[in-house]
Protein backbone atom coordinates (compact mmCIF):
# COMPACT_ATOMS: atom_id res chain seq x y z
CA UNK A 1 0.00 0.00 0.00
CA UNK A 2 1.27 3.47 -0.87
CA UNK A 3 0.13 6.87 0.29
CA UNK A 4 1.21 10.03 -1.49
CA UNK A 5 1.10 13.58 -0.16
CA UNK A 6 1.96 16.45 -2.50
CA UNK A 7 4.35 19.08 -1.15
CA UNK A 8 5.28 21.57 -3.85
CA UNK A 9 7.08 20.38 -7.00
CA UNK A 10 7.98 17.10 -5.36
CA UNK A 11 6.17 14.85 -2.93
CA UNK A 12 6.97 12.27 -0.36
CA UNK A 13 6.04 8.64 -0.59
CA UNK A 14 5.11 6.52 2.37
CA UNK A 15 5.96 2.99 1.28
CA UNK A 16 4.88 -0.02 3.32
CA UNK A 17 7.83 -1.27 5.33
CA UNK A 18 9.96 1.67 4.16
CA UNK A 19 10.61 5.24 5.18
CA UNK A 20 9.19 8.65 4.39
CA UNK A 21 11.25 10.30 1.67
CA UNK A 22 10.64 14.03 1.88
CA UNK A 23 10.70 16.05 -1.34
CA UNK A 24 11.86 19.59 -2.05
CA UNK A 25 9.00 21.91 -1.16
CA UNK A 26 8.66 24.72 -3.67
CA UNK A 27 5.94 26.34 -1.60
CA UNK A 28 2.65 24.59 -0.96
CA UNK A 29 0.19 27.46 -1.26
CA UNK A 30 -3.05 26.58 0.50
CA UNK A 31 -3.15 24.28 3.51
CA UNK A 32 -0.22 24.07 5.88
CA UNK A 33 1.41 20.79 6.85
CA UNK A 34 -0.53 19.44 9.78
CA UNK A 35 1.17 18.95 13.14
CA UNK A 36 0.09 16.63 15.94
CA UNK A 37 0.04 16.95 19.73
CA UNK A 38 2.07 19.69 21.40
CA UNK A 39 5.41 18.82 22.96
CA UNK A 40 9.05 19.86 22.97
CA UNK A 41 11.97 18.17 21.24
CA UNK A 42 14.26 15.96 23.28
CA UNK A 43 17.40 16.74 21.24
CA UNK A 44 17.57 20.48 21.85
CA UNK A 45 21.14 21.02 20.65
CA UNK A 46 21.51 18.85 17.54
CA UNK A 47 21.80 20.58 14.17
CA UNK A 48 18.93 18.48 12.82
CA UNK A 49 16.75 19.64 15.69
CA UNK A 50 17.64 23.24 14.90
CA UNK A 51 16.65 22.71 11.26
CA UNK A 52 13.34 21.22 12.38
CA UNK A 53 12.73 24.17 14.72
CA UNK A 54 14.68 27.00 13.06
CA UNK A 55 11.90 29.54 13.68
CA UNK A 56 12.62 29.27 17.42
CA UNK A 57 16.18 30.56 16.98
CA UNK A 58 15.57 34.00 15.45
CA UNK A 59 12.96 36.76 15.52
CA UNK A 60 13.54 38.13 12.04
CA UNK A 61 15.51 37.05 9.01
CA UNK A 62 15.94 38.64 5.60
CA UNK A 63 18.10 37.92 2.59
CA UNK A 64 18.30 36.47 -0.89
CA UNK A 65 19.11 33.10 -2.43
CA UNK A 66 19.48 31.34 -5.76
CA UNK A 67 17.65 28.11 -6.55
CA UNK A 68 18.26 25.59 -9.32
CA UNK A 69 16.40 22.35 -8.70
CA UNK A 70 15.05 19.99 -11.36
CA UNK A 71 15.52 22.69 -13.97
CA UNK A 72 13.52 25.25 -12.00
CA UNK A 73 15.71 28.34 -11.64
CA UNK A 74 14.96 31.56 -9.81
CA UNK A 75 16.23 33.95 -7.19
CA UNK A 76 14.21 34.86 -4.09
CA UNK A 77 14.29 37.89 -1.81
CA UNK A 78 12.68 37.28 1.58
CA UNK A 79 11.78 39.16 4.76
CA UNK A 80 10.36 37.21 7.69
CA UNK A 81 9.14 38.21 11.12
CA UNK A 82 8.67 35.38 13.61
CA UNK A 83 8.31 37.77 16.57
CA UNK A 84 5.25 39.84 17.44
CA UNK A 85 2.85 40.26 14.51
CA UNK A 86 4.44 37.47 12.42
CA UNK A 87 4.37 37.76 8.67
CA UNK A 88 6.49 37.37 5.57
CA UNK A 89 7.26 38.61 2.08
CA UNK A 90 8.91 36.55 -0.65
CA UNK A 91 9.67 37.91 -4.13
CA UNK A 92 10.68 35.48 -6.88
CA UNK A 93 12.66 36.62 -9.91
CA UNK A 94 13.59 34.81 -13.12
CA UNK A 95 17.11 34.63 -14.51
CA UNK A 96 16.67 38.01 -16.20
CA UNK A 97 15.73 39.66 -12.91
CA UNK A 98 12.03 40.00 -13.72
CA UNK A 99 9.65 39.57 -10.79
CA UNK A 100 7.47 36.53 -11.48
CA UNK A 101 5.68 36.04 -8.15
CA UNK A 102 5.21 37.76 -4.82
CA UNK A 103 3.89 35.91 -1.78
CA UNK A 104 2.84 37.78 1.35
CA UNK A 105 1.36 36.66 4.64
CA UNK A 106 -0.08 38.43 7.65
CA UNK A 107 -1.97 37.33 10.75
CA UNK A 108 -5.01 36.14 8.80
CA UNK A 109 -4.22 35.26 5.21
CA UNK A 110 -1.72 34.43 2.47
CA UNK A 111 -1.64 36.29 -0.84
CA UNK A 112 0.19 35.10 -3.94
CA UNK A 113 0.53 37.56 -6.84
CA UNK A 114 1.46 36.06 -10.19
CA UNK A 115 3.02 38.77 -12.33
CA UNK A 116 3.17 36.57 -15.43
CA UNK A 117 -0.61 36.37 -15.94
CA UNK A 118 -1.55 39.20 -13.52
CA UNK A 119 -3.57 36.90 -11.28
CA UNK A 120 -3.73 36.32 -7.56
CA UNK A 121 -4.69 33.65 -5.07
CA UNK A 122 -5.70 34.47 -1.52
CA UNK A 123 -6.36 32.00 1.26
CA UNK A 124 -6.93 31.72 4.98
CA UNK A 125 -4.02 30.79 7.20
CA UNK A 126 -3.77 27.74 9.38
CA UNK A 127 -3.28 28.94 12.96
CA UNK A 128 -2.49 25.64 14.63
CA UNK A 129 1.04 26.15 15.95
CA UNK A 130 1.27 23.13 18.23
CA UNK A 131 4.63 21.37 18.11
CA UNK A 132 4.53 17.67 17.17
CA UNK A 133 5.37 15.35 20.03
CA UNK A 134 7.71 13.44 17.72
CA UNK A 135 8.98 14.65 14.37
CA UNK A 136 9.75 11.26 12.86
CA UNK A 137 8.17 8.06 14.10
CA UNK A 138 6.85 4.73 12.90
CA UNK A 139 3.13 4.13 12.56
CA UNK A 140 1.32 0.86 13.28
CA UNK A 141 2.35 -0.50 9.88
CA UNK A 142 6.02 0.13 10.50
CA UNK A 143 6.14 3.11 8.14
CA UNK A 144 8.40 5.97 9.15
CA UNK A 145 6.28 9.15 9.03
CA UNK A 146 7.43 12.79 9.16
CA UNK A 147 5.47 15.38 11.15
CA UNK A 148 5.78 19.10 10.35
CA UNK A 149 5.33 22.30 12.34
CA UNK A 150 3.29 25.18 10.98
CA UNK A 151 5.11 28.48 10.61
CA UNK A 152 3.53 31.55 12.30
CA UNK A 153 5.04 33.73 9.54
CA UNK A 154 3.57 31.39 6.87
CA UNK A 155 6.61 31.71 4.61
CA UNK A 156 6.10 30.26 1.13
CA UNK A 157 8.88 29.18 -1.25
CA UNK A 158 11.68 30.58 0.96
CA UNK A 159 10.77 28.29 3.87
CA UNK A 160 13.22 25.82 2.34
CA UNK A 161 15.87 28.25 3.63
CA UNK A 162 14.24 29.92 6.65
CA UNK A 163 12.58 26.78 8.08
CA UNK A 164 14.20 23.77 6.34
CA UNK A 165 12.12 20.95 7.77
CA UNK A 166 12.04 19.08 4.46
CA UNK A 167 15.82 18.90 4.28
CA UNK A 168 16.12 17.92 7.93
CA UNK A 169 14.01 14.86 7.13
CA UNK A 170 16.55 13.78 4.53
CA UNK A 171 18.77 12.98 7.53
CA UNK A 172 17.67 9.56 8.75
CA UNK A 173 18.99 8.64 12.17
CA UNK A 174 17.78 5.07 11.81
CA UNK A 175 19.90 4.11 8.82
CA UNK A 176 22.63 6.72 9.47
CA UNK A 177 22.63 8.06 5.91
CA UNK A 178 24.49 11.28 6.80
CA UNK A 179 27.60 12.58 8.55
CA UNK A 180 28.46 15.93 10.13
CA UNK A 181 31.88 16.62 8.63
CA UNK A 182 32.78 19.90 10.29
CA UNK A 183 32.14 23.62 10.39
CA UNK A 184 32.99 26.34 7.85
CA UNK A 185 32.54 30.08 7.49
CA UNK A 186 29.74 31.05 5.11
CA UNK A 187 28.61 34.67 4.66
CA UNK A 188 30.37 35.48 7.94
CA UNK A 189 28.28 32.83 9.70
CA UNK A 190 29.41 29.56 11.26
CA UNK A 191 27.97 26.80 9.11
CA UNK A 192 27.72 23.13 10.02
CA UNK A 193 28.61 21.00 6.99
CA UNK A 194 26.62 17.80 6.48
CA UNK A 195 27.03 15.18 3.76
CA UNK A 196 24.75 12.25 3.06
CA UNK A 197 23.21 9.72 0.71
CA UNK A 198 19.77 10.26 -0.80
CA UNK A 199 17.02 7.69 -0.51
CA UNK A 200 16.13 5.79 -3.69
CA UNK A 201 12.96 7.87 -4.11
CA UNK A 202 14.75 11.20 -3.80
CA UNK A 203 17.67 10.00 -5.92
CA UNK A 204 15.26 9.34 -8.79
CA UNK A 205 13.45 12.65 -8.37
CA UNK A 206 16.61 14.71 -8.17
CA UNK A 207 18.72 12.59 -10.55
CA UNK A 208 21.37 12.56 -7.82
CA UNK A 209 22.85 10.19 -5.28
CA UNK A 210 24.49 12.43 -2.66
CA UNK A 211 23.60 15.65 -0.82
CA UNK A 212 25.58 18.27 1.06
CA UNK A 213 24.22 20.96 3.40
CA UNK A 214 25.73 24.10 4.89
CA UNK A 215 23.47 24.92 7.84
CA UNK A 216 23.72 28.00 10.04
CA UNK A 217 25.06 26.57 13.29
CA UNK A 218 23.24 29.07 15.49
CA UNK A 219 19.75 29.00 13.95
CA UNK A 220 19.39 25.88 11.78
CA UNK A 221 18.65 28.02 8.70
CA UNK A 222 19.84 26.48 5.43
CA UNK A 223 22.67 28.48 3.85
CA UNK A 224 23.51 26.17 0.96
CA UNK A 225 22.47 22.79 -0.42
CA UNK A 226 23.78 20.79 -3.35
CA UNK A 227 23.01 17.35 -4.70
CA UNK A 228 25.47 15.48 -6.87
CA UNK A 229 25.59 12.51 -9.20
CA UNK A 230 28.92 10.81 -9.63
CA UNK A 231 30.53 13.81 -8.01
CA UNK A 232 28.96 16.31 -10.45
CA UNK A 233 26.66 19.04 -9.11
CA UNK A 234 23.04 18.62 -10.23
CA UNK A 235 20.85 20.77 -7.96
CA UNK A 236 21.60 23.75 -5.77
CA UNK A 237 20.19 26.25 -3.28
CA UNK A 238 22.65 29.01 -2.37
CA UNK A 239 21.98 31.92 -0.02
CA UNK A 240 23.73 35.04 -1.29
CA UNK A 241 22.89 37.42 1.58
CA UNK A 242 21.33 36.99 5.01
CA UNK A 243 20.76 39.01 8.18
CA UNK A 244 19.17 37.91 11.45
CA UNK A 245 17.26 39.94 14.01
CA UNK A 246 17.40 43.20 12.06
CA UNK A 247 14.44 45.48 11.35
CA UNK A 248 12.11 44.26 8.61
CA UNK A 249 9.54 46.24 6.63
CA UNK A 250 6.21 44.89 7.91
CA UNK A 251 4.30 46.93 5.33
CA UNK A 252 5.49 44.34 2.81
CA UNK A 253 3.37 41.72 4.60
CA UNK A 254 0.00 43.28 3.75
CA UNK A 255 -2.36 40.98 1.86
CA UNK A 256 -5.00 43.53 0.83
CA UNK A 257 -3.49 45.06 -2.32
CA UNK A 258 -4.71 43.13 -5.39
CA UNK A 259 -5.57 45.97 -7.79
CA UNK A 260 -4.79 45.06 -11.39
CA UNK A 261 -4.77 41.32 -10.68
CA UNK A 262 -7.48 38.77 -11.54
CA UNK A 263 -8.81 36.61 -8.72
CA UNK A 264 -7.97 32.94 -9.27
CA UNK A 265 -8.42 31.85 -5.66
CA UNK A 266 -10.06 28.46 -5.13
CA UNK A 267 -13.70 29.15 -4.33
CA UNK A 268 -13.58 27.48 -0.95
CA UNK A 269 -10.62 29.70 0.06
CA UNK A 270 -11.89 33.08 -1.11
CA UNK A 271 -11.97 35.86 1.43
CA UNK A 272 -14.19 38.90 1.57
CA UNK A 273 -12.27 42.08 0.78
Amino acid sequence: MKKKVTLGIFSFMIVAGGVVSVGVNAGTFFGDKQPVAQATSKQTTSIQDKMLNAIDYYKTVKGSYYRNIAGQKYTADFEVNEGSQPGSSVILKDEKGNVTKEVKSDADSILELNNQDRSYKKGLRDKNFDIPAERLKKNSEGQLVAYYRNDPAAVRYAEEVTFPQDFAFWMNNENKNYSIVGEEKYLDRKATVITGTLTDVMARKLKSDQFKFWVDSETGVLLKMITTSGGQEVNKIEVTSIAFDKDVDKTKFTTTETKGYKDKSPKFEKLKK
